[in-house]
């Protein structure tokens, strides 16, 4: 969805509502954490002007399907995540020029032709509101680093390793 910046009203705040269905993520290469939309994306977002700027705020929910960092399984993740941002226009005559961001700069978003892609910032919203970690369960046990059977699911024979011998002593004390 593009935003005309022009149509915001000097005064008074401008509101959008709508849902991303699940046709609207296609994953590239980089995103191979999320697989997919498992239910549509619900977006409200309210945008008003202040002085030539204008400020974005906004919340979506929905749930996706994500994959687990232990064991590469498949699961559902719901998501529900509020964010705001400053839509700066860029000097039209700045050309293509790259701009060097400071940290206050995080929260902001140069905008040209007075347009902005909703879409974009509610994508880069949803890699935001991932964990740092994505599990299946706090108590995943993840793959064999041998022969990478799922632990979750069956154990495996593996032998382990029982470490160097220097610290039997210590293991014998443990037990």
């Amino acid at each position: 969805m593009i935003i005309d910046l022009k149509t915001i009203p000097g005064e008074g705040k401008k509101y959008f509502s709508y849902t991303l269905d699940r046709g609207w993520w296609s994953p590239g290469e980089e995103d191979y954490q999320i697989e997919a939309i498992e239910t549509p994306i619900s977006v409200e977002l309210t945008i008003y002007r202040v002085e030539s700027k204008y400020v974005l705020d906004g919340v979506f929910k929905g749930a996706l399907r994500v994959v687990c960092d232990r064991c590469l399984e498949p699961y559902r993740l719901e998501i529900e995540a509020e964010f705001n941002y400053f839509l700066v226009p860029v000097n039209n005559g700045a050309g293509n020029d790259e701009l060097e961001l400071m940290e206050e700069d995080i929260e902001v978003v140069f905008i040209r032709d007075d347009k902005v892609n909703l879409n974009e910032v509610i994508r880069e919203q949803l890699f935001l509101s991932l964990p740092v970690k994505c599990l299946c369960r706090i108590d995943c046990l993840g793959l064999c680093a041998k022969c990478g059977c799922n632990l979750n699911v069956s154990s495996c024979e593996c032998i382990t390793a029982q470490g160097h011998p220097a610290f039997a002593t210590l293991n014998k004390l443990k037990n």
